[in-house]
């Protein structure tokens, strides 16, 4: 059996917890996702607990899974390996502190290097605007100041907010990547929330909601390998009155859907398969 650590990273409310209690439905159900239970039997408290919650409409308890040391389940892929994933705590907590103090835990970068693939996971609806590189530029110069202080000023102005912004983005990945080495990772990019899009695909999303981040991923391409992907766990807002009477009527594993970066669906496991190159 192959041992296969993933790594879930993104602040609070991005959508790691619902996306593991997605996909634990699919993969209990054997619908929509190439993955499939293993042949041990795994400690599914965690997992079950959310997927309960998200087949009743109700928000995940994000704090859940950040009470345990993490998961470790047993799944077996469409080539018939049999693979341990191992997703440690994922605490957004955690992300927000690295991003505040720019300071990773020995536990942390411990977890990066021993990552086979990271998820990094940002939310549509919560998502700040911020400048794209040239406009930082030119804002620098006619503060006079260098762009590198501005991009600073501006960020310690988005931490307060409850909100990810492009720089905040940019910094995670950067982070991620300085701990690239021994090896190189795959990075999924997933924005979660994405039935907000309007028929968007996520590059699409990307460019418009988010240049400076788009830039800084289409200029790193050739050192780091990432992929964007679009998901709607959920299906659609659970705090709409109206909007949550229609998505009880419809199965969780129907509403639900993820885009690739072009826009075609795809099987709701396609972001940890791409990570963990097994697809």
């Amino acid at each position: 059996m192959t041992d296969a650590r993933l790594l879930f990273a993104g602040v609070p409310h991005t959508g790691k917890s619902t996306f593991l209690a997605l996909l634990n439905l699919a993969i209990t159900s054997g619908a929509r996702v190439s993955l499939s239970l293993g042949h041990f039997q795994d400690d599914r408290e965690y997992l079950n607990g959310l997927t309960a919650r998200l087949m009743s409409c109700e928000p995940a308890d994000r704090t859940l899974l950040s009470q345990s040391d993490g998961l470790s389940l047993s799944l077996r892929t469409a080539t018939s390996q049999d693979i341990s994933l191992s997703i440690p705590d994922l605490s957004g907590e955690t992300w927000a502190d690295v991003l505040a103090e720019r300071v990773c835990a020995d536990t942390l970068i411990d977890q990066i290097e021993d990552a086979l693939g990271i998820c990094v996971f940002v939310h549509a609806s919560d998502f700040t605007t911020d400048p794209t590189i040239a406009e930082v530029h030119r804002a620098a110069n006619a503060l006079g100041e260098s762009a590198d202080e501005y991009t600073a000023d501006a960020h310690q102005g988005y931490l307060g907010d409850a909100r990810t912004s492009q720089i905040d983005l940019v910094d995670l990945l950067q982070i991620l990547g300085s701990q690239f080495a021994p090896r190189p990772k795959r990075v999924a990019l997933v924005i979660s929330a994405f039935d907000v899009a309007n028929g968007q695909s996520p590059v699409e999303w990307l460019e418009q909601n988010a240049p400076f981040a788009e830039q800084y991923l289409r200029s790193n391409l050739d050192s780091t390998a990432i992929r964007v992907f679009g998901l709607s766990a959920q299906g659609g807002r659970f705090d709409d009155k109206d909007e949550l009477k229609a998505l009880r009527k419809r199965d969780p594993l129907e509403r639900a859907f993820v885009l690739g970066h072009d826009g075609a669906r795809l099987e709701l496991d396609a972001p940890i398969v791409w990570a963990l190159g097994i697809d």
